[in-house]
């Protein structure tokens, strides 16, 4: 079922349960009301007719004269009045239905002696019983309401014909408000559906900008940008990622190639398995980093997170950068005196350490002269660990895309890389909750801090 169809109709079914319910509250409230005012018609015939019999019975006259005043009433159809003295003996019966007769069981007599005033029905006859409590009679009168009853069947099917006109008129009224409030929405369906891989920059219409369905058209749109960014980067990501994959596997098949097909001393040899490792070891660095960008995902969801000393994690970090490049020279030190709770971090310290191991060697590369300083700023709410080095400092084209994966600034020279170290310590940094930051500083220094709380 559609929605506006659901919408529809649960509308209508609310106001067909409003209609309802007011036609029953109409119809009972009027029936109510005929019935007392009938009751009290009755009643008033029965103490009129009293009254004049017990006048005709004091002054000696015919009782047979009280018919001639009670033809004249026409607002009591077949009406029958009958009077019992206390005994439960008839002393008066008139009646304008001749066929009309009627005997009242005991327990009627007792009902009207008890409440003093007693409505009754039988069939379609209505009855209005009184106790004389003075005299001990009952006057007991009768009549058909066929004027009320008739009004009160024209008026059942009054409502009936409202009730069901004014449904089946919401009904198509409810579809078509729904159908046009709802439109936009059925565009944007529209819309969405026809959206792919191949047209995410194309952005559905938001109308308005006011209601709901502009704001979900507005959030939509911000999806589709997200994901047309996400999209363009996996496919750089490959691009690059094929591309550097070719490049040091092409060089080791030539390589091999040209050693198979010469004569090649042993320097020569030793030339080419040298050159072969180093292809070698691009590829693996290469591999493993694209294997961590793969897998950072699921890392983040599920970090392993321990308590740390942070220049133990660093230290760490410099003692395995002096193994892979002996001719570094690392200096570290504390900008201020903290304290020891203040060097405690919450940290994964396999990924911290990668992405200190990047930074050293990022700076080693690309500085003049093989040096670098590590400095480290620790408080009780924050930690800046910054890692200098003198090269040349990156222009702010660089800077916005030096921690995109494969790129690499102009400063690399002659120096092998695959642009991904950058990038995997800003995740990783991301993963802790910090920040990454460069910025250059005087004296021709590169500045990258890490922001770690």
């Amino acid at each position: 079922m559609s929605l506006k169809i659901r919408f529809a109709l649960l509308f209508s079914i609310v106001v067909a349960i409003i209609l309802l319910l007011s036609s029953i509250s109409i119809y009972l409230l009027y029936s109510d009301h005929r019935k007392n005012e009938y009751a009290n018609q009755l009643k008033s015939e029965a103490m009129l007719t009293f009254d004049e019999f017990v006048d005709n019975h004091l002054n000696e006259k015919d009782t047979a004269t009280l018919i001639s005043k009670e033809i004249g009433d026409n607002s009591l159809q077949q009406k029958c009045v009958k009077i019992f003295n206390a005994k439960r003996e008839s002393i008066y019966s008139s009646s304008l239905a001749p066929s009309f007769n009627f005997t009242f069981e005991p327990k009627v007599l007792d009902k009207i002696k008890k409440q003093k005033e007693y409505y009754f029905l039988i069939g379609n006859r209505e009855f209005c019983g009184v106790y004389i409590t003075d005299a001990g009679d009952y006057v007991i009168a009768s009549a058909l309401d066929i004027d009320g009853l008739n009004k009160l069947r024209k008026l059942r099917f009054i409502l009936f014909a409202v009730f069901i006109v004014s449904v089946t008129i919401t009904t198509s009224l409810s579809y078509f408000f729904v159908s046009s409030a709802l439109r936009p929405l059925s565009k944007l369906n529209a819309q969405i559906k026809q959206t792919s891989e191949l047209n995410l920059s194309q952005k559905v219409e938001e109308g308005n900008g006011e209601d709901e369905i502009a704001q979900i058209a507005k959030n939509v749109n911000e999806m589709l940008e997200r994901l047309n960014k996400a999209f363009q980067l996996q496919k750089n990501f490959v691009h690059h990622a094929s591309h550097e994959l070719r490049t040091p596997l092409t060089t080791m098949y030539a390589s091999t190639e040209a050693a198979l097909n010469k004569k090649l001393s042993e320097s020569d040899y030793k030339k080419v398995l040298t050159s072969l490792k180093e292809d070698q070891n691009s590829l693996i660095e290469l591999t493993n980093s694209l294997l961590l960008l793969y897998q950072f995902d699921k890392l983040k969801f599920a970090p392993n997170f321990h308590s740390f000393r942070i220049d133990e994690l660093i230290y760490d970090a410099i003692g395995y950068c002096k193994k892979v490049f002996p001719m570094v020279v690392i200096d570290f030190e504390f900008l201020n005196i903290p304290e020891e709770n203040d060097l405690i971090i919450k940290v994964n310290d396999v990924l911290l350490k990668s992405a200190f191991n990047n930074l050293i060697k990022n700076a080693f590369l690309y500085s003049d002269d093989k040096k670098l300083n590590i400095s480290l700023v620790a408080s009780e709410n924050e930690m800046q660990i910054n890692f200098d080095n003198k090269g040349n400092q990156l222009s702010q084209t660089e800077i916005e895309n030096i921690k995109v994966p494969f790129s690499r600034g102009e400063n690399i020279g002659l120096v092998k890389g695959i642009g991904l170290g950058l990038s995997i310590v800003e995740k990783i940094i991301a993963l802790h909750n910090g920040h990454f930051i460069y910025k250059p500083m005087p004296n021709s220094v590169n500045r990258f801090s890490v922001k770690l709380r």
